[in-house]
C-alpha cells in the first residue's frame, strides 16, 4: 500500500487522473490514519491539477475534519496550503492568503521546509495573478532560498519559471530567460520532463513578446514535442495556440492552420471550452483572411455555439462553488445549533441561518439571471429577488461602451417603475457610475448627503426624483474589463452594511457573465447575418480552396486533414470487410540539422523530394502517403499483410538511400536517412488514435535503437 500510495504521489503531475483512480481504489483498504490523511492529500492535489475545484474543496474539507483531533502540524501545514489553492481557484484571494499564512505559521511550528517554499512559492503565484510584482518578486526568492538550501530541485525550477514569469511582466527580457533557461537546467537534472516542456514553452513566450518569432517557434516546437511524447495535452493547446499567434501575425495562415487542426482535437477531447472557443476564432479569422467566407462563417457559428456552452459551464462551475460554500455554512449551522447553550448563541444561529438562506437567494437570482440573453428581463428578475436581501429603492445597470466612452441604460426602477436616463460621458463630473468606471473601484454611503461630494459635484444632478441617503455601486467586470456598472439605492439612512455590500459583490460577476453574454450574442448574431450575404458569391471559389485544403502546399501530397479523413473512412471499411490495414509514420532523420545548417529554402526542396520518392514505393492506387506535419509522414496501405507493409517500408529506404541526398551534419551517414514505424492488422475494436499511437510507439521504438531502420508494433507486441 504505501508503494502504491508513493508510486501515485510520483506520477501525480503527469498523470493525475490515474493517481486520483489508485487512490480512491485504495482508500477503503487504509487502516492507519497517517496512510489516511496522505491519501487524501494525494487526492486533494491530483483533484487540483484536473481543475475539479469543488471535489477538491470537498475531499480537503474532509481532511480537515479528519485532523480535529490532531496535534501534528505538519499535517495542517499541507491542509492548509491545498484549501489555499482551491480558494485561489475560485477566486477568493483573501481567504486564500489567509489559509497560506496558517500555512506557513504551521511550517514553522515543524520545521518543515519543504512545504515551506511550496507555501511561498504559491503566495507568490497568489500576488503575481493580482499583478503585486514587487511582493509575488519577494515571496519567490524566499521560496527559492529555501528550495536551494534543501536542495529541492523540481521546487527550484518552478519557482525560477515564476520568477521568469514576473521578470517578462516587469520588461526585463533578460533577466526572463536568464530565470528559465536555470529553471530547464534543474528540470533536466531531476528529469522532469513536464517542466522541461513548460520551461521550452515559457521561452516561447518570451521570443514572441520581444518580436523574436524564429526563436519563439524553435522552443515552441521542443515544447510540443516533449508535450506529445508526455501527453501534457493541457499545456500544449497553449503551445499550439502561441504557434498560430506567431504564424498569423507572420501571415503563415497555412502553417497556423495545421496547429489548429491539432489544437482543435486536443481540446475538444479535453472539453476544454474556454481553448476551444479560442482556437475556433482563430479559425474564423484565418479562413476570413483567406476570403474563405463560407469556412469563416461556419467557424463564426461555431465560436458562438463554443463560447455559449463555455460561459455556461463558468456559472455551472460558479453555481457548484456556491453550493459548497452553502453546504458548508449549512454544516456549521448544524453544529452552532447542536452547541447552543443560551440566548446570545441562539442569536447568532439565526444569523447563520439568515446567511444561508440569503446564499441561496443569491443563487437562485444567479441561475436565473444568466439563463436569459434578454438585457432587460435580468433586471426585472434582479428587482423581483434583490429586496430579499436589501431596501432597493432604485436599482439601475449602465452600460459602458469603451469606444465611445458613452455610458447608457434602459435599465433603470425606482419602486419597480423604469425611468428614462439620458447618455453619459465618461467625463461627467456628476455621474456616480462614470466615477466609479474612471476609478476602477465600488461607491460605499450609508449618508450620501454628506458624502456625495467625494463622487460628484452637485447632489440633484441625475437624481431619480428622490434623496437617496444610502448608496452601494459596484463596477461590472468581465475578462478584466469594465462594462458597466450596478446601483442600489435607498432613501433611508444607514440602510446598508458591510453584509449587503458582500452580497450585492457576489451578484454583480454573475451579473456582468449575463450582460456580456447578451451583448456577445447580439453581436454575433448580427455578424454572422451580414456574413450570410456574402456566402453565395463565392461557392465556386470555396469549392477550389475546399479541394486546397486537402493538400500540403509545399509537398503537393495530401496534407494532415486529408489523411485524418483517409485514416477514418479506409479503417471503417477495413472493419466491416475484415481485412488488413497498415499504417506507417515516417520521420526524417536529424532534419533539423539539416534546415539550420543547409538554410530553409534547401529544406523545403528536401521535402519536397523526399515526398515524392516515399510516393515512388507505392505501387497500388488505393496506397496513400501524406505530410503529417513538420518532418513527419504518413503511409496507409489497404488489403496489405505485414510482410507487403514491411517490403514497402524498405522500398521507401533503399529509395531515399540511393537518391542520396547529401546530409554531412547526421551524425547517422553523409547523406539523407529515414526512420519508420509501422503496423498492420484486421482491426476489430481499435480506433484511430490507437492505431497511430501503436505506429507512433514503434517509430520511437526504431529512434531509441538509433534511427535509420524500420520497427513494427507488430513486433513490439511479441
Amino acid at each position: 500500500m504505501l508503494k502504491q500510495l508513493d508510486y501515485a504521489d510520483s506520477i501525480l503531475r503527469s498523470d493525475p487522473l490515474k493517481a486520483y483512480e489508485l487512490i480512491v481504489n485504495l482508500e477503503d483498504t487504509l487502516e492507519t490514519k497517517e496512510d489516511i490523511v496522505e491519501a487524501k492529500i494525494i487526492k486533494s492535489r491530483a483533484l487540483i491539477v484536473m481543475s475539479r475545484f469543488t471535489e477538491s474543496f470537498n475531499s480537503i474539507t474532509e481532511l480537515f475534519d479528519l485532523l480535529e483531533e490532531s496535534d501534528e502540524p505538519k499535517w495542517y501545514a499541507i491542509a492548509h496550503n491545498i484549501m489555499g489553492s482551491v480558494q485561489y481557484e475560485f477566486n477568493n484571494f483573501d481567504k486564500s492568503l489567509d489559509h497560506f499564512m496558517k500555512g506557513l505559521s504551521y511550517c514553522e511550528e515543524d520545521n518543515n521546509l519543504k512545504v515551506e517554499a511550496m507555501v511561498l512559492n504559491n503566495i507568490g503565484d497568489l500576488y503575481n495573478r493580482l499583478e503585486v510584482l514587487d511582493e509575488a518578486n519577494n515571496y519567490f526568492l524566499a521560496s527559492l532560498d529555501i528550495a536551494k538550501q534543501i536542495q529541492y530541485e523540481s521546487m527550484i525550477g518552478t519557482v525560477q519559471l515564476n520568477l521568469g514569469e514576473v521578470q517578462l511582466k516587469l520588461g526585463d527580457f533578460e533577466s526572463a530567460l536568464d530565470y528559465v533557461n536555470s529553471a530547464i537546467n534543474y528540470f533536466l537534472a531531476d528529469e522532469d520532463y513536464v517542466g522541461i516542456s513548460h520551461g521550452h514553452y515559457s521561452l516561447g513566450r518570451i521570443y514572441k513578446t520581444v518580436g523574436n518569432f524564429e526563436y519563439a517557434k524553435k522552443e515552441l516546437r521542443l515544447a510540443i514535442d516533449i508535450m506529445r511524447r508526455i501527453h501534457e495535452k493541457a499545456t500544449l493547446v497553449l503551445a499550439y495556440k502561441l504557434m498560430i499567434e506567431i504564424h498569423m501575425e507572420e501571415k503563415s495562415y497555412i502553417d497556423a492552420l495545421e496547429y489548429v487542426e491539432d489544437a482543435l482535437d486536443i481540446s475538444t477531447k479535453l472539453s476544454n471550452k474556454k481553448d476551444l472557443g479560442d482556437v475556433v476564432l482563430y479559425a474564423a479569422k484565418i479562413y476570413e483572411t483567406l476570403d474563405d467566407l463560407a469556412s469563416s462563417i461556419k467557424y463564426y457559428n461555431l465560436y458562438a455555439d463554443t463560447r455559449a456552452v463555455y460561459e455556461k459551464e463558468i456559472e455551472e462551475e460558479h453555481q457548484k462553488n456556491i453550493e459548497a460554500q452553502v453546504n458548508i455554512e449549512k454544516a456549521t449551522h448544524e453544529k452552532e445549533i447542536y452547541r447552543l447553550k443560551n440566548v446570545e448563541l441562539r442569536k447568532k444561529s439565526d444569523q447563520i441561518q439568515k446567511h444561508y438562506e440569503d446564499l441561496h437567494t443569491i443563487n437562485d437570482i444567479s441561475q436565473d439571471v444568466t439563463a436569459t440573453l434578454d438585457i432587460k428581463k435580468i433586471l426585472y428578475l434582479l428587482y423581483e429577488n434583490i429586496n430579499k436581501l436589501m431596501d432597493a429603492s432604485v436599482l439601475g445597470v449602465f452600460l459602458y461602451d469603451a469606444e465611445t466612452e458613452i455610458i447608457s441604460t434602459d435599465l433603470l426602477l425606482e419602486y419597480g417603475q423604469p425611468i428614462k436616463a439620458s447618455p453619459i460621458p465618461l467625463n461627467d463630473e456628476n455621474s456616480l457610475s462614470a466615477w466609479c468606471i474612471r476609478n476602477k473601484t465600488d461607491v460605499f454611503s450609508i449618508d450620501f448627503i454628506k458624502d456625495f461630494s467625494n463622487y460628484k459635484k452637485e447632489y440633484d444632478v441625475h437624481d431619480f426624483g428622490h434623496a437617496s441617503q444610502s448608496v452601494i455601486a459596484i463596477p461590472l467586470i468581465t475578462r478584466d474589463s469594465i462594462i458597466g456598472v450596478i446601483t442600489v439605492q435607498s432613501k433611508f439612512r444607514d440602510a446598508y452594511n458591510d453584509y449587503h455590500f458582500n452580497m450585492l459583490k457576489m451578484l454583480a460577476s454573475h451579473i456582468a457573465i449575463a450582460v456580456k453574454n447578451s451583448q456577445e450574442s447580439e453581436r454575433l448574431s448580427k455578424e454572422i447575418r451580414e456574413r450570410i450575404k456574402t456566402q453565395n458569391k463565392l461557392e465556386v471559389l470555396n469549392e477550389k480552396l475546399s479541394h486546397m485544403s486537402y493538400i500540403d502546399a509545399l509537398t503537393n501530397i495530401p496534407n494532415r486533414r486529408s489523411f485524418v479523413d483517409y485514416i477514418k473512412r479506409e479503417l471503417s471499411r477495413a472493419k466491416r470487410e475484415k481485412h488488413n490495414i497498415a499504417l506507417l509514420i515516417i520521420d526524417i532523420d536529424y532534419f533539423k540539422e539539416y534546415n539550420d545548417n543547409y538554410g530553409h529554402v534547401e529544406g523545403d526542396k528536401c521535402l519536397f523530394l523526399v515526398a515524392s520518392l516515399l510516393k515512388r514505393a507505392l505501387k497500388r492506387d488505393i496506397d496513400f502517403v501524406a505530410r503529417y506535419g513538420g518532418d513527419e509522414f504518413v503511409a496507409v496501405m489497404t488489403n496489405i499483410d505485414y510482410d507487403g507493409a514491411y517490403l514497402v517500408a524498405e522500398e521507401m529506404t533503399e529509395n531515399i538511400k540511393e537518391h542520396a541526398i547529401e546530409h554531412k551534419y547526421s551524425p547517422i551517414e553523409d547523406i539523407l536517412t529515414i526512420t519508420i514505424g509501422g503496423y498492420t492488422l484486421i482491426p476489430e475494436d481499435i480506433t484511430m488514435e490507437q492505431l497511430i499511437h501503436n505506429a507512433d510507439n514503434a517509430l520511437y521504438d526504431a529512434k531509441d535503437k538509433g534511427r535509420n531502420q524500420i520497427s513494427f508494433y507488430n513486433d513490439l507486441e511479441k
